[in-house]
């Protein structure tokens, strides 16, 4: 059983740095991109482009870019959402790589409980636990969304009686 934390410790390690190495060789100019498509499908008669949020935000490092057909793999098992990179306070490949210290930790506890299948459950708990803490991002910027919908109509309602077009009044909430 000894020689079974730092086996595992290793593996951990291991997944981290293929992780890093791999998000290091990943595609760059991908919100350029990105923009480029928004400002394609923008009606051509809109007074304002818009852009993507990706675009206006300054780029994160380098060495957290992961190729897209394996971030989409990784953000479907770990749940974040590849579209709202923006939203998240740091880069969700980061986050799941924080999130395995506490995995690491409850799989070391469940091996003194049940021997060396005890570490087995550290994968589990890491995945469920990235799961989480993305679900919990999700949720609270739903919550504000929620909270800000009736104001949102309610302008829009009084806009469209002041006569001005239904889609100036979405611009205006918009903004």
């Amino acid at each position: 059983m000894n020689a079974a934390v730092p086996l595992l410790l290793a593996l951990l390690l291991g997944i981290g740095l293929a992780l890093w190495g791999l998000h290091s060789t990943g595609s760059k100019g991908r919100g350029r991109r990105l923009a480029a498509r928004f400002a394609a499908y923008s009606l051509p008669h809109a007074r304002v482009r818009m852009t993507s949020r990706l675009a206006q935000r300054a780029p994160q490092a380098s060495w957290i870019r992961i190729p897209a057909p394996l971030e989409a793999r990784l953000s479907a098992l770990f749940g974040w959402d590849s579209e709202r990179l923006d939203q998240y306070p740091v880069a969700p490949t980061l986050m799941v790589l924080l999130a395995a210290l506490p995995a690491m930790a409850g799989g070391a506890y469940a091996a003194k409980l049940a021997g060396g299948v005890g570490w087995l459950s550290t994968l589990l708990m890491w995945v469920l636990l990235a799961r989480w803490i993305f679900a919990v991002i999700h949720r609270r910027r739903a919550d504000a969304l929620y909270k800000q919908l009736p104001d949102a109509l309610g302008m829009v309602v009084r806009a469209v009686r002041a006569g001005i077009p239904v889609v100036a009044a979405l611009r205006t909430v918009g903004r």
